[in-house]
């Protein structure tokens, strides 16, 4: 209860969500779920603080299979998705394709 622990508050939320995450995480999902899930990852991480992006980013990319459910429930903002393709467009002029990388330095 937030009234009688109020510095937990925090803590039971994160709880809370981890356990919305789990309780249905083996389901298979949908095609129409998972097509954003690119995005979806990258809405989380970008919208969290900056102390906390680099854990978001590692808490996705290790558990992606059991987090798919709920983080195929986040909303994506169309300027992310509009971010994501004009970088897109940028690399593809450097001749990148999608599973490619590339290094770019400035002096």
């Amino acid at each position: 209860s937030s009234k009688k622990y109020p510095d937990k508050v925090e803590d039971l939320n994160k709880f809370r969500e981890f356990l919305s995450d789990t309780k249905d995480a083996m389901k298979p999902l949908k095609a129409w779920e998972i097509a954003d899930l690119g995005y979806q990852a990258a809405q989380k991480i970008v919208s969290a603080s900056a102390e906390e992006s680099l854990s978001v980013l590692a808490k996705y990319s290790q558990n992606l299979p059991s987090l798919a459910r709920s983080l195929s429930r986040t909303v994506v903002k169309p300027e992310l998705k509009a971010e994501v393709k004009q970088n897109q467009n940028i690399l593809e002029r450097y001749g990148v394709q999608p599973g490619n990388s590339i290094l770019l330095l400035t002096d």
